[in-house]
């Protein structure tokens, strides 16, 4: 904090504000509190005045006691520590309002807001103001700092980007199995088809079936389909790369984008996703046990055809259609 204080000394003493009892210098021996910090601290806002060159802390009130957990001989012992409230970042932040903003001309400086810490690690948040003061009857200067409490506000406002971001998260997700819905997954699909043809790199698109869906639905109840198809999504989601994209198709059909893939990685995935198949069974309340079985299908965008042109719909839905050809063709050997 002393590079904060000592970057204020080169300030000239053209100070344009005049201190009355709302902002009056008061030295920190004083007792008698004046009638601006009964009402600070009744509303737990932080007041400080200290010395433009630094080092010299003219008053401080209460609130700003209680909250940060730094008292006046705390503050006595090292002037400088007033800031230490403020994490390395902050105090950079500060630092860089307050020295490129000219207060002369400036009545009050909104620094915006800042978190505070109490010497116990609790934090709270103030929005910070300052203004360059004057007091002509010592021919004193300086700056006087008021944080005023906006915790609750904060709390509010996180509270609804939470719930904003759940909300955004369930618009794209499939609420049964947690992958991505369609829309979700033809909006990333687009995307990612548009930078391959940017790139010149390789896309694949997988279509894969839960197998013999309706013999479950109807032979054990839709309840029992319903893990089907999550334990489904599980295997899936396991089989593929990081930044792949798997989505619910729609009933029992998944989609998987594939970025950066050709047939050769695609067929990596399609292994991996046999392997975790292979044993997976559901088991029901009677003791029957009923395999997850996927059928998978999958093509590869041909990025030549299409370099310097801009993706669309229909072009997707092409590529849809030719991995849904495939996806018939691996049904057809399945063995019911």
């Amino acid at each position: 904090m002393n590079k904060l204080n000592q970057a204020t000394s080169s300030w000239n003493s053209g100070i344009n504000v005049t201190i009355d009892n709302y902002l009056e210098f008061t030295d920190m021996t004083s007792s008698r509190p004046n009638a601006s910090d009964i009402l600070f601290d009744r509303f737990n806002i932080l007041h400080l005045v200290t010395s433009l060159e630094g080092g010299d802390i003219y008053h401080v009130n209460y609130s700003y006691q209680r909250l940060t957990g730094r008292t006046i001989d705390d503050l006595r012992n090292d002037p400088f520590s007033w800031g230490d409230a403020l994490d390395s970042r902050d105090q950079a932040r500060l630092l860089e309002l307050l020295t490129s903003t000219d207060l002369h001309a400036t009545q009050q400086l909104d620094c915006g807001d800042f978190s505070l810490t109490h010497v116990n690690g609790e934090t709270f948040w103030v929005r910070l103001f300052v203004t360059s003061v004057y007091d002509d009857s010592v021919g004193r200067e300086g700056l006087t700092y008021l944080g005023i409490p906006i915790s609750a506000q904060k709390e509010t406002e996180n509270k609804l980007r939470a719930q904003l971001s759940r909300m955004q998260a369930h618009a794209l997700t499939d609420e049964l199995t947690g992958v991505l819905n369609r829309r979700a997954v033809s909006q990333f699909a687009l995307g990612e088809l548009n930078r391959t043809v940017r790139e010149g790199r390789s896309l694949s698109l997988m279509m894969i079936d839960v197998d013999r869906l309706k013999y479950v639905n109807d032979s054990f109840g839709h309840l029992e389909g319903d893990k089907i198809l999550k334990m489904a999504a599980t295997i899936i989601s396991h089989s593929t790369r990081i930044y792949d994209q798997v989505g619910r198709w729609g009933g029992d059909e998944f989609m998987v984008v594939l970025p950066g893939a050709d047939l050769a990685i695609a067929a990596q995935v399609v292994e991996r996703i046999h392997k975790l198949m292979h044993g997976s069974v559901l088991e029901m309340d009677d003791g029957h046990e009923v395999p997850v079985r996927l059928s998978v299908g999958f093509a590869q965008f041909d990025t030549e055809k299409h370099a310097n042109s801009p993706v669309t719909k229909e072009i997707l839905e092409d590529l849809i259609k030719q991995a849904d050809q495939s996806l018939y063709t691996a049904k057809q050997r399945l063995d019911i």
